[in-house]
């Protein structure tokens, strides 16, 4: 079985089911703009392009 186990509440949730990101989170904002970066990265590399706009975009 694939999921995750929330220690808090004892609950279980599957990966499948999506969650709402709070994007006024800094934590949360950092995270998913740190998983963007890394992504065009790998598709720069791929292309062997590395001009892609969002690859060059600040956290702000």
């Amino acid at each position: 079985m694939t999921g995750q186990h929330h220690a808090a509440t004892g609950s279980y949730r599957s990966f499948a089911e999506p969650v709402r990101l709070d994007l006024s989170d800094p934590d949360t904002l950092r995270h998913l703009w740190d998983l963007q970066r890394a992504s065009y990265a790998v598709e720069a590399r791929l292309i062997g392009f590395d001009g892609i706009p969002p690859l060059h975009e600040s956290l702000e």
